[in-house]
């Protein structure tokens, strides 16, 4: 039986061979042309060519190659001679499909050592490369899965009909119908799972689904009955279709599931809240309660006001317009537990001020009652300001006259909450400038602080919101200056020069100032005193130049750092001389530090995890 079999599949092969001769010989006849001109050093032309082969003709010859799958069979009538083969339907099946698969086979392993041989063939291939949200694909792998799924499809489809034509233009229409459909459900599943990057292995499922329900119908079916031969091919290819759905969302649910904690943005700590996104959501981490729950499953950021009884939600979705993406936003007033207040913006509705605007920043007021936020139309580029109570009155805009302006982020309020702190970014032929404005709602007027600021996301507002610390270079000397300003007076003083500094951290209570440097070295500023009241060298402080390494804690009467004499990592509790009092060994690697006055929070970034310890307790939990 066994040698009856090898006989069959031999004159099978032959067969299939000498009938699809001519599409191999075109195939042959091409990659020449295209070696020759490769090896004439015309690169913009082999390039051209190239991709004329990767993206049209193997995937078209391929499918051309299937679609003639079961065309002589319906031409000499030999539906007869061919199942009354010695073996099972579906092997003699596979015997047809097997030896015209390797044609195709064949035609891309002779380009592939084409592409591997002559020079520079490789680099000029891979312009036909491209990214996916979370893969990269090269040309020549794109480039086979197309191909053997249009062979798959076309192949499967050939037992319904003896007009490879016919065929052929349905499985380019089946597949581009099929293919946007994918695209489409992804696309949905993307804008409402963020983690949901790709349909796991659909790519091979749909084909798939089409080579069951062919076989089944080849292998069940009597073929003088055209009306079930079409009726048992549809219903059993449309289960494999749902049952290939099902299959890949279930498998990209369950990557979701446990790789959808790979990131965590926009920690934002209060005394008794902490807020962060994940790709399961924006999350709130109450620490009286303990306890960790979800505000909303959508993408967006948050921020929270000071007083922990306001925030802001900002959510977004997109849509695609031919290569262009389009997005809108939603700005809501929210309670810290997740329920909407209000919404304040809205930019998807047609006849508003916020129609086709892109919300940049947005920020509330320590108290809770004022809400900036900046917009940029995506038309021309122009930036503005807009003011607004968070009951949704007072709407106010203001177009800043500053040019080159590329970008304008919200530092902080003053105390009385009418002044805005802008740390604003200029682009020009001339190269980068960041500048330190004050905005004033009331009387719409913008004043410079300060220029050439380095490191803009340390600027900040202390609890008073009496001074604004921040730091610029000075030209003159080349050195970094960490300055402060009395944003009420004007009034400007020098806190520390030299050095990179990496970290400014003002009191949750107290206007001090705490502030490191890449040399490992600490200060604590007094405003009582105006001077520097301890600055130490600390040997076994980790410090990070984007991220907070220290924090105040116990009513700004310690200090938390992150520190490492060894394995593991540790947080340093010093107190206001910079004394280390305590040593308390990390549950894991981490990257930043954060304070609930008696509870610590620290984030690891490798394995996206947050951590906190309980002062009291003398205990870690591992919140996300």
């Amino acid at each position: 039986m066994f040698q009856n079999k090898k006989l069959i599949f031999k004159h099978f092969f032959i067969k299939e061979w000498k009938e699809k001769s001519l599409i191999f010989f075109l195939a042959a006849l091409f990659l020449a042309a295209l070696t020759g001109i490769r090896f004439s050093g015309q690169d913009e032309l082999t390039m051209y060519l190239s991709g004329m082969f990767v993206w049209f003709f193997l995937p078209f010859s391929a499918a051309m190659i299937g679609s003639s799958g079961f065309y002589h069979e319906y031409k000499n009538n030999a539906w007869i001679y061919l199942l009354s083969r010695p073996v099972k339907k579906p092997v003699v099946w596979l015997f047809k499909y097997i030896p015209q698969l390797t044609m195709v086979l064949v035609i891309y392993g002779i380009f592939l050592f084409l592409v591997l041989v002559l020079p520079g063939f490789k680099e000029i291939l891979e312009v036909f490369s491209f990214s996916g949200r979370l893969f990269h694909y090269s040309a020549l792998s794109s480039s086979l899965l197309i191909a053997i799924t249009a062979f798959s499809l076309a192949f499967s489809l050939s037992i319904l009909h003896d007009k490879p034509f016919i065929i052929f233009l349905t499985a380019i229409f089946i597949g581009a119908g099929i293919s946007f459909l994918v695209n489409f459900y992804s696309d949905f599943l993307y804008r409402n799972h963020y983690g949901m990057n790709n349909l796991i292995g659909i790519s091979y499922l749909w084909p798939a689904a089409f080579i069951l329900g062919s076989l089944y119908t080849f292998s069940r079916v009597d073929f003088s009955q055209s009306k079930a031969k079409l009726t048992r091919f549809i219903l059993v290819t449309a289960l494999s279709l749902i049952a290939a759905g099902a299959i890949s969302t279930g498998l990209t649910l369950v990557d979701w599931h446990f790789r959808g904690r790979d990131y965590m943005f926009n920690l934002t700590v209060l005394r008794n809240d902490a807020f962060f996104r994940t790709k399961k959501g924006t999350l709130r981490y109450d620490k009286l309660k303990d306890k960790t729950t979800r505000i909303t499953r959508r993408r967006g950021r948050l921020d929270a006001s000071r007083s922990g009884d306001k925030a802001l939600l900002l959510t977004y979705d997109y849509h695609q317009e031919g290569e262009s993406r389009k997005y809108t936003y939603t700005l809501k007033l929210i309670n810290p537990d997740g329920s909407e207040i209000r919404k304040l913006v809205q930019t998807q509705p047609s006849g508003t001020p916020f129609t086709g605007l892109r919300i940049r920043n947005f920020d509330i007021s320590p108290c809770g009652q004022e809400v900036v936020f900046i917009t940029e139309n995506p038309r021309n580029s122009r930036i503005k300001i807009w003011t607004l109570r968070s009951d949704g009155s007072e709407q106010r805009e203001f177009l800043p006259e500053i040019p080159d302006l590329d970008q304008i982020s919200i530092a902080g309020w003053t105390s009385d909450y009418r002044i805005i702190l802008l740390a604003v970014k200029r682009s020009s032929g001339q190269g980068t400038e960041m500048i330190l404005l004050s905005f004033d709602p009331d009387h719409r007027t913008l004043k410079r602080l300060a220029s050439f600021i380095r490191k803009p996301h340390l600027c900040s507002v202390s609890s008073s919101g009496k001074f604004a610390a921040y730091v610029y270079f000075d030209p003159a000397s080349e050195e970094e200056v960490l300055e402060i300003t009395n944003l009420f007076s004007g009034d400007s003083k020098e806190i520390h020069r030299g050095g990179s500094i990496h970290d400014i951290q003002w009191g949750q209570e107290n206007d001090t100032l705490v502030f490191t440097l890449e040399t490992n070295q600490i200060g604590i500023f007094s405003l009582e005193t105006g001077k520097i009241s301890a600055f130490e060298f600390i040997p076994a402080a980790v410090l990070d130049s984007l991220f907070p390494s220290l924090d105040w804690i116990c009513g700004d009467q310690k200090l938390a750092l992150r520190g490492q004499n060894n394995e593991p990592e540790q947080i340093l509790i010093m107190d206001r001389n910079l004394e280390v009092q305590e040593i308390i060994d990390a549950p894991s690697s981490f990257r930043a530090v954060y304070s609930m006055d008696r509870t610590i929070l620290i984030y690891n970034q490798t394995d996206n995890q947050l951590w906190c310890y309980d002062m009291d307790k003398d205990k870690w939990k591992n919140i996300y």
